[in-house]
């Protein structure tokens, strides 16, 4: 009957069971095409699968995000991923590619997810009390009923209800939307109201019917392409009360389950990690992860393309609540079992409380309402999973007794198993109307196993097993998505707070100023100073690690392009501009103004992809690199922001010289035992600079120096005039020139400098002068080529066919530089006949105000031949004649 349905609907068999249903449009069509089948079958299909005849089926549909390393389908049932494993797929509407997991794809090979899916539950007051209800996109059971999953939440039944809205911050992009976040953003809407249960079906084993919360559910996702979060997507739900009463203590949870095909997969979780120059300062990341058990190396010895060396982490993002208030911090909850539905015993998790076991008798998987709420709200922090077959008793988790007597203790699920993991967050209460939103990001972490012998150790020595692996790159990640989603320091509401922040390089001062300073004394009474002078006072520096609980959804700015000026003469272009907007720029990440250099591109199209970096100037300054073992890919890492030669001299002695120690294998040992070497950070091209053992003169040359107040930090900030001169250039060719600031990078996630965009302040010259120097020095108009021979190079030269046509008559081109801003240019014949008549500016041969060209096509749109032409130019500045020879 199955197989007979899936025809009518016009899907395979393979198809069918990866849908919640049959969609009723589909249907609808084929059966006006067959009328007959429709009388004869309608009776039978009605009571078998009477849901798919409908006319309220949910518009389900989704969308892949291939913006960056991680391709994540993500549905509007509340699902990311495909759950049910390779044998069930989903199909992009887009591409038509079939799918069946969420990826994961590193330089060295792939890793993937199996599903990830939305639970929320809450407590609802009832006549009789509270009611516990939790509805979730899928409840990480076995399929059952010839469905693939379970799934409660859907969308409404019309595609305005369902449709995704598609957006882009990319100009490129087709789906370009000035208020996009990311390079692709997701959005659609869905509900927990269906409880018909041809949609949502009854719990599997009690067959309870789906009880919703009434909850609305606006989920958006991003994901960018740029280096900083090229491991991460980012979920935001925002969840709606639609009860007339409270939520109370609402929990939001998010089930994960990775895939391998041996089902061999790992679990842990990590509350804090060390930050890199921080002291003993652990910044909390809350993340839980998932990965295989050994990173499946070739026998045992080696990686190879089939390899799993990776690690995929998630973790909750922020609570809409200030994080300077006393209650911004919230519970976590992380569990994980290993289902078994062949037998309860061996469905089982780690458990602390008395009384988690389920229906099926096992305390693994959680089944109906009551228990899927006490899994979300139990702040447990299970032990990582390769930790499973060490006794926990005396810490007070529950044995495993079915497991022991079955498994000899219970390696098998210690050396990786088939896992479901839980993270939920809470409590809030919700009143009735009210909404709130979460963050929620799943992100990877490449070199996550380092040794292929690694594995060996997971049954006798699960601790050398764990010290083996290495986390640096999946904490990196979990911290950038937390500075994503909410920039830490950066105020989002101008409510005064920055977020939450630690010190450093603390340094003690014999007397410090300080502005704006106030004191409040016991009786409430405040007096406030303009500025005041503390003696023996220690000053650091604040970092900011988490932000104002605000989400922003932005990646670090680069410093903003300057504006520029371009002045031309005969095969010269003159660039000008200071450094007043980008030079003082505070970059709200690095927090400091990282200001570190200028380029200027330039070509002979608009499109970006047709500049070329013509020269470089920046700051002279040197990356500080640390050892630090555990760090990879390379156990040397840059730890803080570049040091001037002035920096250096005061944290080393006046003696000391970056240069002295350029390399690893010579490194400088400080006095507190730390291996350091330096290098330039960048190129370190001021006005002059070292290359090829010669020194080089720089196109761009500081020329003076400025200053500007500063609000902020109530200093004067100093910025740079700058001139760049570009030589031997073609006086008729048109070329586009482009100034971009770039910054320092961010040492503390590992990220590179960031640069604005050409387009910011792209401009069209000609190496020609300007009217105003022809008119100030009174110079001639000139004419070239002349004589213009037709055997001569000009196109190779750039003389014509500025739109690289190819060979046409009307690509040919005399040029008239040094005109008025408005002249009339006439061409004759020796005869006195008119040839042409060109209006200056004419549109579609003057490209600047002091140049035009003339095609060699007459004003009967012929072309001329070889002779002798007089030309004539009149304008309010006067007149001039001339000649031109064509040599054809």
């Amino acid at each position: 009957m199955l197989l007979l349905w899936s025809i009518l609907c016009g899907m395979s068999y393979n198809t069918i069971l990866t849908r919640p249903y049959c969609r009723e449009r589909m249907m609808l069509r084929r059966w006006k095409s067959y009328p007959g089948i429709l009388i004869v079958l309608f009776p039978l299909l009605s009571m078998l699968y009477p849901a798919h005849l409908t006319a309220d089926a949910p518009y389900t549909t989704l969308r892949v995000h291939r913006a960056n390393k991680l391709q994540v389908p993500v549905s509007n049932w509340g699902v990311f991923g495909v759950p049910g494993g390779p044998w069930y797929t989903l199909t992009d509407p887009i591409s038509g590619e079939q799918l069946w997991r969420l990826t994961y794809k590193t330089p060295l090979n792939t890793l993937s997810l199996q599903f990830g899916a939305l639970w929320v539950g809450a407590l609802v007051n009832t006549a009789l009390g509270y009611d516990t209800l939790v509805s979730t996109g899928y409840d990480g059971f076995i399929p059952y009923d010839d469905r693939t999953w379970l799934t409660e939440l859907l969308p409404g039944s019309s595609q305005s209800d369902g449709e995704f809205i598609v957006r882009s911050r990319d100009p490129q992009s087709r789906y370009y939307d000035a208020d996009a976040f990311s390079d692709e953003d997701f959005i659609c809407v869905y509900t927990d109201t269906v409880t018909s249960q041809s949609y949502v079906h009854p719990e599997p084993d009690t067959r309870a019917p789906h009880r919703p919360l009434f909850v609305r559910v606006r989920q958006e996702s991003y994901a960018w392409a740029a280096e900083y979060a090229e491991d991460i997507v980012i979920i935001r739900y925002w969840i709606v009360n639609l009860r007339p009463e409270e939520l109370h203590e609402m929990w939001i949870g998010v089930l994960c389950s990775p895939f391998t095909f041996a089902h061999d997969n790992m679990t842990g979780f990590l509350s804090t990690s060390p930050i890199p120059g921080a002291g003993s300062f652990a910044d909390t990341i809350m993340t839980a992860w998932l990965a295989d058990n050994d990173g499946d190396p070739y026998l045992r010895r080696s990686w190879d393309d089939g390899s799993q060396t990776a690690a995929i982490g998630f973790r909750f993002l922020g609570n809409g609540v200030s994080s300077c208030q006393d209650n911004s911090m919230v519970g976590h909850s992380y569990n994980w079992w290993v289902p078994n539905e062949d037998d309860a015993r061996l469905d089982w998790g780690p458990q602390l409380r008395p009384g988690d076991i389920s229906s099926r008798g096992g305390y693994g998987q959680p089944i109906g309402d009551k228990q899927k709420y006490r899994f979300m709200s139990n702040e447990e922090i299970d032990y990582d999973q390769h930790l499973a077959n060490i006794d926990h008793t005396g810490d007070g988790w529950l044995d495993a007794p079915g497991i022991r007597a079955n498994f000899n203790g219970i390696v098998n699920y210690a050396d990786g198993d088939e896992n479901r993991v839980l993270l939920s967050t809470g409590p809030f209460n919700l009143a009735a109307g009210d909404s709130m939103s979460i963050g929620f990001a799943i992100f990877g972490g490449e070199y996550f196993h380092q040794d292929p012998t690694n594995g060996r150790n997971l049954s006798k020595n699960p601790e050398t097993w764990y010290d083996h692996l290495n986390f640096y790159d999946l904490v990196l990640n979990s911290r950038w998505a937390s500075w994503l989603y909410d920039n830490p320091g950066v105020d989002t509401d101008g409510d005064g707070c920055l977020g939450r922040k630690y010190s450093i390089n603390c340094r003690q001062e014999d007397s410090v100023l300080v502005t704006d300073y106030c004191v409040r004394f016991k009786d409430s009474t405040v007096i406030c100073f303009d500025t005041l002078y503390l003696d023996d006072y220690e000053v650091c520096d604040t970092i900011y690690y988490v932000g104002d609980g605000v989400p922003d959804l932005a990646g670090p700015p680069p410093p903003p392009a300057p504006a520029i000026e371009i002045a031309g003469e005969p095969y010269t272009v003159r660039i000008t501009w200071t450094g007043e907007t980008c030079e003082p720029f505070f970059d709200p990440f690095a927090q400091r103004r990282d200001f570190e250099g200028y380029n200027v591109y330039s070509g002979i199209g608009s499109d970006v992809n047709s500049l070329n970096l013509i020269c470089s100037w920046d700051v002279i300054d040197y990356d500080r690199y640390r050892y630090t073992p555990t760090a990879r890919p390379s156990p040397w890492v840059r730890t803080d922001q570049p040091f001037t030669p002035a920096d250096l001299k005061g944290l080393y002695g006046p003696d000391f010289n970056p240069q002295d120690y350029p390399h690893k294998n010579s490194p400088y040992t400080d006095n507190n035992g730390n291996r350091l070497f330096f290098k330039p950070h960048g190129g370190n091209r001021g006005n002059e600079y070292v290359e090829g053992g010669q020194i080089v003169s720089n196109l761009i040359q500081y020329v003076s120096t400025d200053s500007t107040w500063d609000e902020d930090s109530q200093n004067w900030q100093l910025f740079g005039h700058y001139e760049c001169v570009i030589d031997n250039l073609l006086p008729s060719q048109p070329y586009y020139f482009a100034v971009t600031a770039f910054d320092q990078g961010y040492a503390a996630g590992d990220l590179g400098p960031l640069e604005s965009s050409p387009q910011s302040n792209l401009q069209l010259a000609y190496p020609t002068y300007s009217p105003e120097y022809v008119q100030q020095n009174r110079l001639n108009v000139s004419v070239y080529p002349n004589p213009y021979k037709i055997d001569a190079t000009y196109r190779g030269r750039g003389y014509e066919d500025p739109n690289h046509e190819g060979f046409k008559e009307r690509v040919r081109r005399i040029h008239f530089v040094n005109l008025p801003p408005k002249a009339t240019i006439k061409i004759f014949s020796l005869d006195g006949d008119l040839i042409r008549e060109l209006h200056h500016p004419e549109s579609h041969f003057s490209d600047t105000p002091s140049h035009t060209a003339w095609d060699l096509i007459t004003r009967n749109t012929q072309a001329i031949t070889s002779g002798i032409y007089l030309y004539s130019i009149e304008s309010d500045w006067g007149n001039q004649v001339g000649k031109i020879v064509v040599i054809k």
